[in-house]
């Protein structure tokens, strides 16, 4: 009933994301077919994984998306030839009542959301996830831009080894509000490159304001990056639901770049904050971005 926070119920598409993580392929193709599905459910598998995401975190991550917004985490291949998988699952919002028909072959999926992975060392393309072709229900899944379902699934067998960034981001248009995910992966991942490794492979090479938080939920602490594309003044704040300032962790000039906030869920009066939602809050020149993060005992 918990997974990687450890006081936190998982949402919905993490158990999804688990147990497809972790199914065992039967079919006669690799990746997903018509007849089997994703495979056959490993509940050994499933609770292993569990098990390790509670020693080591970040094998389980849940987050969410709005418009415009670009998530990449990074992981490393020590062992040359390890088999990688990626397992991206939410909840899709509830879309337009498609009349019953045989095979309907109108899009039925609202949030469209996209992963892709790269091998920061290699040239190449990205690495992309299973797709079907409706129209030969009998052949194999290839690698392309899956826009059926709410599910992305990346593998790569035998994996050069080296550092690799994922990222996923929303289809643009196809996204309202707070779209939350779940990621399930083979390696620990973390938000943020290791030192000494540049991001040359993904389109967008930190170019833009942004703000990450992790863990989230969390207890005791959160640490919140954030991306400056230009130098100028920073204000962060915490402000709780009623809109009242909690905290300031900074204010003042800053360089261009990426920074790191932590916070320990201690007040400006050096209380401590009682569980519930707040906001980080980066306003910097004219523009706000605002994260929501959970608090929980």
């Amino acid at each position: 009933e918990r997974t990687h926070v450890g006081w936190w119920p998982p949402l919905a598409s993490t158990i999804k994301a688990i147990v497809i993580h972790t199914a065992d392929e039967c079919g006669m193709h690799d990746g997903p077919d018509y007849r089997y599905g994703w495979g056959l459910m490993n509940t050994l598998s499933a609770c292993d994984l569990i098990r390790d995401d509670s020693s080591y975190p970040m094998r389980i991550v849940e987050d969410y998306l709005v418009e415009d917004w670009v998530h990449d985490y990074y992981f490393e291949v020590t062992a040359p030839g390890e088999d990688v998988r990626l397992t991206l699952v939410w909840t899709d919002p509830v879309g337009p009542v498609i009349a019953p028909q045989v095979d309907p072959t109108q899009r039925a999926l609202v949030a469209d959301l996209e992963m892709r992975a790269w091998n920061l060392s290699l040239a190449g393309p990205p690495y992309m996830p299973w797709v079907l072709d409706p129209a030969d229900p009998s052949g194999p899944a290839v690698p392309g831009d899956n826009s059926v379902d709410n599910v992305e699934v990346i593998d790569i067998s035998g994996a050069p080894g080296g550092w690799y960034v994922i990222e996923i981001w929303p289809e643009e248009g196809t996204v309202l509000g707070e779209q939350n995910y779940s990621l399930c992966s083979t390696h620990r991942l973390q938000p943020d490159p290791p030192t000494g490794v540049e991001n040359t492979k993904s389109p967008r090479l930190d170019s833009e304001l942004s703000v990450r938080t992790y863990p989230n939920p969390f207890n005791p602490s959160v640490t919140i990056d954030y991306f400056l594309p230009e130098s100028g003044r920073v204000k962060l704040d915490v402000y709780d639901v009623l809109g009242r300032l909690v905290v300031t962790l900074a204010d003042g000039p800053m360089s261009a770049g990426s920074h790191t906030e932590a916070w320990n869920a201690t007040t400006a009066l050096g209380t401590r904050a009682a569980s519930g939602t707040y906001f980080v809050r980066l306003e910097t020149a004219g523009k706000i971005i605002t994260q929501k993060i959970v608090l929980v005992e």
